[in-house]
């Protein structure tokens, strides 16, 4: 990871090197401790905290888990494992950081799906918030 030009990481990752670190340090914290011995007796040595965020990462820019997994000579019963690779970060993603999102207010919900609908030209009906390739929608029926 080190070797990797900005343009390259930021494509990787969605993420630019510094704000990948901010990361690492913010959820260093929240990430459960893990089992070294059993990591040394089943694969040589524990997953670095850093390659599991780099892995996962990877994988919600819309990697394929099995292509990681070979990359990173990780088991691929590992990644979905609750105490593997994905759960334990997004886990600790959530700990660490408050986006703020407004579920239980429905007005602040309405004003955000009108601001993505004028926004949009009126493509994006109901929708109140759009990450990556995910368009998370606001239904009235809440």
């Amino acid at each position: 990871m080190d070797r990797l030009c900005p343009g390259v990481f930021k494509r990787m990752f969605r993420v630019n090197r510094d704000t990948f670190h901010n990361i690492l340090d913010r959820i260093l914290p929240h990430f459960p401790s893990q089992d070294e011995q059993k990591a040394i007796n089943s694969s040589g040595a524990p997953i670095e905290l850093q390659t599991i965020l780099a892995v996962t990462l990877c994988w919600l820019a819309g990697a394929s888990f099995l292509d990681l997994c070979f990359a990173q000579g990780i088991s691929c019963s590992t990644f979905y494992h609750p105490k593997g690779v994905l759960w334990p970060i997004l886990e600790a993603l959530d700990a660490a950081c408050d986006i703020g999102f407004p579920f239980d207010d429905a007005c602040a919900l309405e004003a955000l799906s009108c601001g993505f609908w004028e926004h949009s030209s009126s493509i994006l009906d109901s929708c109140v918030l759009q990450s990556m390739d995910l368009v998370y929608l606001y239904s009235t029926t809440i």
